[in-house]
């Protein structure tokens, strides 16, 4: 990605705070109320395969579940990959590829954090006019 960006450019990145996630091992989050979209009810699940290494690849299957108009429940799922990673990792590969942090929210205790990298102008170089 930090090829793409201009001198000057941004990279926002939305992250989930991956050690609040691995700190409580896997689980499953089944959500405590219907979903209504397209006139359809449905429940929807999540089911965090968290491994025992950062290394390993994690999963997380969604599971939604919608109510039929005459009761019958029609289930379907996706499984997908994940593979988290370390907050002060991330600020270490962002430095390698050039970039330098402008910001971050990042918490400990926050579910999630935004950081805002940066690529350098080279001097004696000006921002194109807009």
């Amino acid at each position: 990605m930090s090829r793409l960006l201009n001198p000057g450019g941004r990279l926002v990145l939305h992250s989930r705070n991956w050690e609040l996630v691995r700190s409580v091992g896997s689980w499953v989050d089944a959500r405590d109320r219907l979903i209504r979209r397209n006139d359809r009810d449905a429940v929807v699940s999540y089911y965090w395969q968290i491994e025992q290494r950062w290394e390993e690849e994690h999963f997380l299957e969604l599971v939604v579940a919608q109510i039929e108009p005459d009761g019958a429940v029609r289930a379907c799922s996706e499984r997908l990959s994940i593979w988290p990673y370390r907050y002060e990792d991330l600020m270490g590969q962002l430095r390698r590829v050039g970039l330098t942090v402008q910001s971050t929210t990042f918490d400990p205790e926050s579910d999630g954090y935004l950081v805002v990298a940066g690529r350098h102008q080279a001097r004696g170089t000006s921002e194109p006019a807009r």
